[in-house]
């Protein structure tokens, strides 16, 4: 691809969260919210259907409003889910239907291992499963604060079933144009210290992910791809148990997201990394770089913030100078529809040419979702005091 026809063009993906727009308000509301969304800069629509539970009505995954009828748990978004539901208003089934008209991408994204609330006994999203069979966890004794010891571990077959059927339901109801299974959503899905012993549990699975796409090709008449998001590092992602190079050497997927967890973006995800390991197994795979909306600048403790615009068009330069086609928007929601920064990003802002045009900031952080535990590779703080202090800041090439 030549310079002008790469600034020109370029990927953006805009990840809808499980429960930020899961609202009791007529069709067109739906409607309006997406047009919102992708009023010209968004390619790729990725919706998401489930936490813990699902946001629709399921045989796999209990529906968000099982929350209704359960003594002393908060439904939250449930009440929602369940007026939508008896009304016949599925926003999956609204947002795919806009985007073909509209000529945006249509995804689903499955979050495979949704821990959210798992120290709250009221939160609505805790399923039956999770809270009667504490010996399908990670660390089934566990009962100390930390969230990760709480997910449910993949090496049980239950829990793999689970998640296949569940994916099964929704590509045999969505005409979509992919499914993304989001492993960094959390990302422990393995018992302490079996993470690399047990990663062919994951692999399985995406291999049973991959039949079930080709069946929705099938059916549809069009290619149904699969995607998977891992963490920004390979040697971590592979800590992790998440395999993304034989997912791509089976041809179990089409797409991989690298992103940060959540805690604070990773300005030194090597993506170029990613692309040479991917492509050398499998060439036809498209890597896109993801970020998450925050940052922590001075490590773990410190206080995470909303990125700015020009903390987003810095990280994005680093990105597209290691050939990154596009970006993967994780979070926007923390943003306000009103906002200027939303309605920047949404209009193109971080596109290549955007970016080479405009101010650009270079935050320092670490990244929050190391092999070895959270707080990793972190550059700060430094003590100046303390005599002869590097700090590296990699600011990608000029776009232009």
């Amino acid at each position: 691809m030549s310079m002008i026809a790469f600034l020109l063009a370029s990927i953006l993906v805009f990840n809808e969260d499980d429960s930020n727009y899961i609202r009791d308000v007529p069709k067109e509301e739906f409607v309006r919210y997406f047009d919102s969304v992708c009023r010209g800069a968004v390619t790729h629509f990725f919706m998401c259907p489930n936490a813990m539970r699902s946001n629709v009505e399921s045989k796999f995954l209990e529906p968000i409003w099982t929350a209704l009828d359960e003594p002393g748990v908060d439904p939250k978004w449930g009440r929602a889910a369940k007026a939508l539901h008896d009304k016949g208003i599925d926003p999956y089934a609204i947002w795919s239907a806009r985007a073909r008209e509209k000529g945006v991408s249509p995804w689903l994204t499955v979050r495979m291992n949704d821990i959210h609330g798992v120290d709250d006994p009221s939160f609505p999203s805790l399923c039956t499963l999770w809270r009667k069979r504490p010996e399908l966890r990670r660390v089934p004794s566990y009962r100390g604060g930390d969230w990760a010891p709480y997910a449910f571990d993949y090496a049980h077959k239950e829990v793999r079933d689970r998640m296949v059927g569940f994916i099964g339901e929704l590509l045999a109801k969505y005409d979509v144009d992919g499914l993304e299974a989001d492993w960094l959503r959390f990302p422990w899905h393995l018992a302490p210290g079996r993470e690399r012993e047990d990663a062919h549990c994951l692999t399985e699975l995406m291999r049973e992910v991959r039949k079930l796409a080709d069946a929705a090709a099938k059916r549809l008449g069009h290619p149904v791809r699969v995607g998977a998001r891992v963490a920004t590092n390979r040697e971590d992602a592979l800590a992790l148990g998440t395999d993304a190079e034989a997912w791509a050497a089976d041809r179990s997927i089409d797409w991989l997201v690298v992103c940060n967890f959540f805690s604070s973006v990773d300005p030194d995800c090597d993506y170029a990394d990613w692309a040479k390991r991917i492509h050398a197994v499998n060439p036809d795979v498209t890597i896109v770089p993801g970020l998450d909306s925050g940052v922590r600048k001075e490590g773990l403790r410190s206080p995470r913030r909303l990125l700015t615009l020009p903390e987003y068009r810095g990280l994005c330069e680093r990105l597209y100078a290691q050939g990154a086609p596009g970006v993967y928007i994780f979070n926007p929601f923390h943003f306000d529809e009103k906002s200027e920064i939303w309605n920047a990003i949404l209009g193109g802002d971080l596109s290549p040419s955007a970016v080479a045009a405009g101010s650009r900031a270079y935050p320092t952080s670490y990244r929050d979702c190391a092999g070895d535990g959270m707080g990793g590779c972190a550059k700060t703080p430094r003590n100046l005091a303390e005599g002869d202090v590097t700090i590296t800041l990699d600011i990608g090439r000029p776009l232009a």
